[in-house]
């Protein structure tokens, strides 16, 4: 898996996680200790925790005979003392994602029918639908929605990156139908259900049309948390692949060929598949798109501001060549602050900077970025965004906030 990188957290997760999987396969989980050396925990699916050496496994055991570690990681700080005894650990799992036994298992499931795979662009998408064509073939097609809410230049990337694949590709631009349906809306709950709703009833109608019975998504382990459909977890928010998606459904089955893995370990098997490494290492973006990134109501003026913001501060953040950057974009804010625009007063919009580091997105700590770039950021917003005023920088870790604001 890696470094944990962040912070201490999201070891706890990950380890319960890989040991649900070491449970159902009865294989072992095995991590580097602080001496350097391997330690091996055995998982049998009837008694659950094997034994390891006492004095390197303290922290080990105790997550995974803490239940609640498995959907809060950030109760593990309680155990901060215990992961100092275990050093800095790297934990990997034995088996636990197949390639080639995950292809198999989607051919067995689909057979010799078609299926649609719902493909935004990013990176979960893009990796389901290069393995599901490894299994089907021309059989898979690729719906890609533009409805308005994606990030500038995204719609052109995304149908260049999917031409000549052989998976059928189309692209449908559903700006009119999402707006209409988010008029007026602010909270953010709303706004991922509703979405969630108009992207599966549009993937219904495009697979009505081709006899499709089944539907693939880039669903990843932390979707499923955060949408309280993990045991014991609250609805953090709704992801719209996950909690978003409506209780009335006409497909046979979703298949999800990435439930189980977090994004580092996407990004990885991406990399196995050949993808383009633009589509590779790009920041993460949400299914409901730029509809979650502004606090207020989704207007063309909140629409675009977002956007423009966002474009300004990923150009500046390549410009100044910063690494290990997770996720950068801007927030549009609803609130207002008076400014100056020559010798005028202006009641102008603020714009929220979000820009973190992480290993999974389970925790994150806000970029310490040199003040010369922000205030270029901040600069380059204020010039080219005359609604803008204001620029502000979010300093919050992951806990206490999400990642993305809404």
């Amino acid at each position: 898996i890696g470094p944990m990188g962040s912070g201490k957290t999201e070891y706890a997760a990950r380890l319960w996680r890989d040991a649900a999987v070491a449970r159902k396969k009865g294989s072992a989980i095995s991590y580097l200790t602080s001496g350097g050396g391997t330690q091996k925990e055995l998982f049998e699916p009837e008694s659950g925790i094997g034994t390891a050496d006492r004095r390197n496994t303290f922290f080990v055991r105790n997550a995974l005979d803490r239940s609640r570690f498995r959907d809060y990681p950030e109760d593990a700080l309680a155990y901060r003392g215990g992961y100092e005894r275990c050093g800095r650990c790297i934990a990997t799992i034995s088996n636990s994602f197949d390639l080639e036994e995950t292809i198999k298992n989607i051919k067995s499931k689909i057979g010799d029918g078609n299926a649609v795979i719902a493909l935004s662009g990013g990176i979960d998408s893009s990796v389901a639908a290069a393995i599901t064509e490894k299994a089907i073939g021309n059989r898979l097609y690729a719906v890609f929605v533009d409805h308005g809410l994606l990030r500038k230049g995204e719609a052109e990337l995304v149908s260049k990156a999917f031409s000549g694949h052989d998976i059928n590709f189309k692209k449908i631009d559903a700006k009119d139908r999402f707006f209409k349906k988010l008029n007026s809306i602010t909270d953010p709950e709303k706004k991922r259900m509703i979405i969630g709703e108009e992207f599966i009833r549009i993937f219904e109608e495009e697979a009505k049309k081709i006899g499709a019975d089944f539907l693939v998504q880039g669903t990843i382990y932390p979707d499923v948390i955060e949408s309280g459909r993990s045991h014991h977890a609250d609805t953090i928010k709704s992801h719209h692949n996950v909690g978003g998606l409506p209780e009335s459904i006409s497909f046979k089955e979703i298949i999800e060929p990435l439930r189980d893995l977090y994004k580092d370990e996407v990004r990885e098997v991406g990399r196995k598949l050949g993808l383009p490494k633009k589509i590779i290492d790009q920041y993460p973006f949400p299914g409901p798109g730029l509809a979650v990134r502004i606090t207020g109501p989704v207007t063309e003026e909140n629409i675009k501001i977002c956007r423009d913001a966002s474009a300004i501060v990923e150009d500046e953040l390549e410009k100044a060549s910063i690494e290990n950057i997770w996720q950068a974009f801007a927030v549009t804010l609803e609130d207002r602050v008076v400014g100056v625009v020559g010798d005028q007063r202006k009641f102008g919009r603020i714009v929220g900077l979000r820009i973190v580091e992480s290993q999974d997105a389970m925790t994150a700590n806000f970029k310490k970025l040199p003040w010369d770039l922000l205030e270029n950021i901040s600069t380059r917003i204020t010039n080219e965004i005359p609604e803008v005023v204001s620029v502000a920088y979010f300093i919050s870790h992951k806990p206490p906030q999400t990642i993305e604001p809404c």
